[in-house]
């Protein structure tokens, strides 16, 4: 047998196990539910990572602008899961980071323009 098959059967049993362990502990309710976003979260995981190595290899991933309403929907979600969990209320930091990861995209963008026009335009 080989070693890539040996240590493939091991990870997928050890995942398996410890994921019936932590069900049967503490999925009490909506044990079906818990086991499957438990079996498909590392498939989606996985994907996602292969998804983005493929958009980063093309150069086909854009940073849009910041949807309209995210920094309320980001202050609803912080006020439930304070009345459901306690601790201190946060304040949101999605919709900044987009914005700010969005700006960085515009200025990326901005400057490959700017060489291109200043290397073929210069001529004309």
């Amino acid at each position: 047998m080989s070693s890539l098959l040996i240590n493939i059967t091991v990870g997928a049993v050890l995942f398996v196990g410890g994921i019936s362990l932590t069900i049967k502990r503490y999925g009490t309710h909506d044990r079906l539910a818990f086991t499957v976003v438990a079996i498909l979260s590392p498939i989606v995981a996985v994907f996602a990572v292969f998804r983005l190595l493929y958009l980063a290899s093309r150069r086909q991933l854009k940073v849009d602008p910041c949807p309209p309403g995210l920094e309320d929907a980001e202050r609803i979600v912080e006020r439930e899961r304070q009345r459901r969990f306690g601790g201190p209320l946060r304040e949101p930091s999605l919709a900044k980071s987009w914005t700010t990861a969005y700006e960085r995209e515009l200025q990326k963008e901005t400057d490959r323009v700017r060489e291109v026009a200043q290397k073929y335009l210069v001529l004309a």
